[in-house]
């Protein structure tokens, strides 16, 4: 069980900040460029990392998701309908996770 604000997370690129719609709008991570920085971030990678942080929940339960095994009995039965099921609905997650990543 994880003990991180729960999913779903809103990047709100004007503010710069990364914040739970599920808990009252608590703000999870403000970022911007800090004075004094070794390098300036640009406004397309500052909002990919504000993506991938968004996603960041997505991501957690599709990879908790591959490691499950609530079917694993299918392997031991030699259940080939039902293994590709669970490969086809872990594929749709971790797909669904990565695209919220990449902003697509």
């Amino acid at each position: 069980m994880t003990t991180h604000t729960p999913r779903h997370w809103h990047f709100d690129a004007y503010e710069k900040i990364i914040v739970s719609k599920e808990v009252d709008w608590a703000v999870i991570a403000r970022f911007d460029n800090l004075e004094g920085g070794s390098r300036e971030v640009s406004y397309a990678e500052w909002h990919a990392n504000g993506r991938l942080m968004r996603a960041a929940p997505a991501l957690l339960e599709a990879l908790e998701e591959c490691i499950t095994d609530p079917g694993a009995n299918c392997i031991v039965t030699n259940d080939v309908a039902y293994m590709i099921r669970r490969f086809q609905e872990i594929n749709r997650i971790a797909r669904a996770a990565l695209a919220l990543a990449k902003g697509e």
